[in-house]
């Protein structure tokens, strides 16, 4: 029989050995969690592909400025919902412990108890009377009955919490209009460093081609020094371009409510969605928005609280009741007795409070319809202007993609000349040069006009693309 080498019983002992750890760690459950452990411990960013659509469906989701907004309604909602006191009963009850040697409360306190005998009426015990102790308790109602001042206010939270779902409505307008400006700027980072990506390796290419032409005393080394400077600028631009990129995505991520270190990576490119203005009425399309509305409920909530501080002038009528029980104990219901009435009240004069309320509601009711008119007055130049200029952006798309054309073929028959020693370095570099150029102008143009049109369907709060 041969003799087993030495490095194969050590190589099962270590199987074995391997084997009968695995199998214990699988017994006590540690295993699954090991495993678990080395497929989380990753230094890996993670990736989100994301549509725009999507991003803005995250970002009404999680943007803080989307949230603020929904605590807002929630906050006027609360205070109209408070109102529901002019109409609804208040209700409390309380514990009254007194200890007293005071003549009248001490036989008032006997009268609660219903305890008084004909010895308490002695002068001598009604003037100088022991201590007593008396225990309250009481079922006290209070409930309104007219109030047109306070009927009033109500109405006038109900018009600002309509105001409020408008603001509301439009913040959500203005977190995706940010979103779709900080997407289209996302986007044109990445094509951006592309550019200058292909650029860069065209550049090292004919640095590569420049130092064989160089040896073969083909090329002066003034236009060597020419390939070097220019991939060395291209180099840099690529630097400050990956940074620039990286800030964007940060500001991205912000805004779609999601962690820094998450890469967005967005599914689509730069486009120029058809538009068609046509004839449209801008009047009633900007009367009809969002912030507008709420602006015309604030002034209904102005005109409805200026109401309310005349109706101050008006009394008001309230019902009460209360139901008690006296005894010497805590809690004791040896006595008890009810109460129930009306009160009137009506202030005539309040220092001129009320007329100083109604001034102040005045004013406000005056700067509030002024803020409107000046406000659709601003967006009517707004949008005309945005109008002229989402025309000049796809003007300038057109002039872009006819330039990049343009730049293509004459870098395309300089290069072919080069190669064929027709044609020198610093020429090729600047055929190069302007071709990269035209692409990054071409990548501006399409970025500017989907901003443009992004915010001419805020200002519009219309979908004013072509699918």
């Amino acid at each position: 029989m041969d003799e087993i080498p030495l490095r194969l019983i050590q190589s099962g002992f270590k199987k074995t050995t391997k084997l009968v750890l695995v199998s214990v760690m699988a017994l006590t459950g540690f295993l699954p969690t090991v495993l678990y452990a080395q497929s989380t411990d990753t230094n890996q960013p993670h990736e989100l592909h994301l549509t725009l659509e999507k991003a803005l469906d995250m970002a009404r989701e999680n943007n803080a400025h989307n949230k603020m907004a929904d605590e807002d309604v929630k906050i006027v909602r609360s205070q109209y919902r408070q109102t529901n006191a002019l109409f609804l009963p208040q209700i409390s009850v309380e514990e009254t412990a007194i200890s007293t040697n005071n003549p009248l409360n001490v036989f008032g306190s006997l009268l609660k108890q219903e305890v008084v005998t004909a010895a308490d009426f002695n002068p001598a015990k009604l003037n100088n009377p022991d201590r007593t102790e008396n225990y309250t308790t009481s079922i006290n109602v209070r409930q309104p009955l007219l109030n047109p001042s306070g009927i009033m206010k109500r109405q006038a939270v109900k018009k600002q919490l309509d105001a409020t779902r408008m603001q509301k409505k439009r913040t959500k307008e203005y977190v995706d209009l940010q979103v779709k400006k900080t997407w289209y700027q996302f986007i044109l980072m990445q094509r951006k460093t592309g550019i200058i990506d292909t650029a860069l390796t065209a550049a090292r290419a004919n640095m590569k081609q420049a130092r064989d032409f160089f040896k073969q005393g083909m090329m002066n080394k003034a236009d060597l020094l020419a390939a070097k400077v220019r991939t060395q600028q291209l180099q840099s631009d690529r630097s400050k371009a990956q940074n620039d990129l990286e800030n964007v995505q940060r500001q991205l991520a912000y805004l779609l409510g999601v962690s820094e270190g998450t890469q967005i990576m967005p599914d689509e490119n730069l486009k120029m969605p058809q538009v068609s203005l046509g004839q449209m009425g801008l009047k009633p399309l900007i009367r009809n928005r969002s912030d507008m509305k709420a602006m015309e409920y604030q002034i209904a909530a102005s005109r409805k609280k200026l109401t309310s501080e005349k109706l101050n002038f008006l009394p008001s009528v309230n019902l009460f009741g209360t139901y008690e029980w006296n005894d010497a104990a805590l809690l004791g219901t040896n006595a008890n007795s009810y109460m129930i009435g009306a009160t009137l009240q009506w202030d005539l004069f309040k220092g001129f409070k009320n007329v100083g309320s109604i001034q102040q509601s005045q004013a406000q009711l005056s700067k509030v319809r002024l803020q409107y008119q000046d406000h659709l007055r601003q967006n009517r130049v707004e949008l005309q202007s945005e109008r002229r200029s989402l025309q000049t952006a796809r003007e300038q798309v057109q002039i872009a993609r006819t330039t990049v054309a343009q730049a293509r073929e004459s870098y395309r028959i300089r290069h072919n000349r080069y190669k064929q020693g027709m044609q020198n370095m610093s020429d090729l570099l600047t055929a190069e040069a302007t071709l990269s150029q035209s692409k990054l102008k071409l990548a501006a143009a399409l970025f500017q006009y989907n901003v443009q049109l992004a915010k001419l369907e805020y200002l519009l709060e219309q979908n004013l693309s072509s699918k």
